[in-house]
């Protein structure tokens, strides 16, 4: 299979997005503008989540280039992003 058509099955149903930090990626449709990207301690993929009241939405799973290979753990050693306790539902 061509690369063009592997890249292509990939992203079916995806929806491109860009953060407010500029990082580029993948997700599923039903994201929305302010939706927030967390990178959990003890997994390797970044997840958007949405604020709803007091606890947040998990959406779902995202592809993000410059955060799919423990990046998050660089940043945060650099102070460029915090931790936080965030209560799913």
């Amino acid at each position: 299979m061509a690369q063009r058509a592997r890249w292509g099955l990939a992203c079916t149903g995806k929806r491109f997005f860009v953060t407010v930090n500029g990082y580029m990626g993948l997700a599923q449709p039903e994201i929305k503008r302010g939706d927030s990207v967390c990178v959990f301690f003890g997994t390797n993929t970044p997840f958007v989540v949405r604020r709803e009241g007091g606890h947040f939405l998990l959406i779902g799973e995202a592809y993000i280039q410059g955060l799919m290979s423990g990046e998050g753990i660089v940043h945060l050693q650099n102070g460029k992003v915090k931790v936080s306790d965030i209560e799913l539902r």
